[in-house]
């Protein structure tokens, strides 16, 4: 996508004497004047975004639209709904829930084994209603629009590309009108996104929990104790109302300027966006690390991550092996945890 934003910035992309060479570059049968526009407008607005988020997203919607101009993938399609099938019954949707709440439980339980003043600083900041706010915020938006930020590939992009069935039911449904396509095809994406949220959910939730144990160990190793510990803490994790204030104004400022969606959903994940966004980046990196860790939804390290990467680069290879080996990194994670 680098390449596709210097070459529209450049205006290239406009120019009708290289359409063969763009059309080559970006994979597609042909360039047309519509898709030459439309690409350009989707480059301006991911100039625009602010970093973070809402840029991603916007990178996302230039990938997908590219890919959507592509030759259409009739083996990727197959195997992500293959997937979709497997991952779609409630009892999985449900076990993905309670293994996150799991995993949420046996950190607390296991810090408090060796300092339970630790397990109640972390259960506090779980039950903070800041964390829950956002948290919750984050998940509720995978399942609305499909967006993880996690990610912007994969199977659930091959599924989120189809705007329609191949049978042409449920044609016009947007949104979450698509629910109702009978023909069940636009359901498959909210697969997805249901693992996702769940994911998102608690890995959220343990990721702030952990930034706060991190300033609260800061605030200690300066010597601040009791009220003055936990004013420290709340002032670097941004969640005084004066902060909160502020990065609300903010968001609702670049909301009006067009730089996010002027809705209430974006205008509050970028509230809680720019307040992450002024702590500590080292603790935010770490945190988030450990939280993906913890939800097992990291890359695969190690020895076991090696193998992994392999058996992941085969399947993109020979995409009919996924029909057998349908999980690698979970599987791979759950391998190192034990």
């Amino acid at each position: 996508f680098d390449k596709v934003i210097e070459l529209s910035n450049a205006g290239a992309v406009s120019d009708k004497q290289l359409d063969n060479a763009l059309a080559q570059i970006f994979g597609l049968p042909t360039m047309t004047p519509e898709i030459a526009a439309k690409i350009d407008e989707l480059v301006e607005n991911i100039n625009k975004a602010p970093e973070g988020r809402f840029k991603n997203i916007e990178i996302t919607k230039l990938t997908d639209y590219i890919a959507q101009q592509q030759k259409f993938n009739v083996s990727n399609y197959i195997v992500a709904s293959y997937k979709a099938g497997i991952f779609s019954g409630i009892d999985t949707q449900a076990l993905n829930i309670q293994g996150n709440a799991f995993n949420l439980v046996e950190l607390g339980f296991t810090m408090g084994f060796f300092n339970p003043k630790t397990a109640a600083r972390f259960y506090g900041a779980i039950g903070n209603m800041n964390n829950l706010s956002r948290s919750a915020s984050e998940a509720l938006n995978v399942l609305r629009t499909g967006f993880d930020p996690r990610d912007t590939g994969g199977n659930r992009r091959v599924l989120e590309q189809r705007e329609r069935s191949f049978w042409g039911l449920g044609k016009g449904l947007k949104g979450a009108w698509q629910l109702l396509d009978p023909s069940l095809e636009q359901q498959k994406k909210y697969v997805f996104r249901a693992l996702g949220a769940g994911d998102i959910l608690f890995s959220n939730l343990i990721n702030d929990a952990i930034q706060t144990e991190f300033f609260y160990r800061e605030a200690k190793r300066q010597g601040l104790t009791g009220k003055d510990a936990d004013k420290a803490v709340r002032e670097a994790m941004g969640y005084t109302p004066e902060a909160i204030k502020a990065a609300g104004e903010k968001a609702k400022q670049e909301a009006a300027q067009g730089q996010i969606p002027n809705d209430a959903p974006s205008v509050t994940l970028r509230t809680y966006e720019i307040i992450e966004q002024a702590r500590n980046p080292e603790v935010v990196a770490r945190a988030r690390q450990y939280a993906s860790k913890q939800i097992m939804t990291n890359t695969p390290t190690g020895t076991i991550g090696k193998v992994a990467r392999s058996l992941n680069q085969l399947l993109n290879e020979v995409p009919v092996l996924n029909f057998v080996i349908p999980v690698v990194n979970f599987a791979a994670n759950a391998m190192s945890r034990a």
